[in-house]
């Protein structure tokens, strides 16, 4: 781009070049508890995912694989599972 300035007499013209830099940066994703856990039949498993993208981006957060009992919020990021022994 370039920027002008004239009086009506002179014109003065100063080139600039803009650089972006981190395009698209990957989202983050952090558990909480860490894994691997350990999970007694009939004790309840709570876990938190927490999201963020450094490009402030909105995100879409999935589980896949999850037993057929458990529930998973996509949008607290909330997983809870109590374990039966058909599991």
């Amino acid at each position: 781009m370039i920027f002008s300035v004239s009086d009506g007499h002179e014109l003065v013209q100063v080139p600039r070049l803009i650089e972006v830099a981190n395009v698209n940066r990957a989202p983050r994703i952090v558990l909480n508890p860490q894994f691997p856990q350990t999970v007694r039949v009939g004790e309840t498993f709570n876990l938190l995912a927490t999201v963020s993208d450094p490009d402030l981006e909105v995100l879409s957060v999935t589980l896949d694989g999850a037993p057929e009992d458990s529930t998973f919020n996509a949008t607290t990021g909330r997983f809870v599972f109590t374990p039966t022994l058909e599991n």
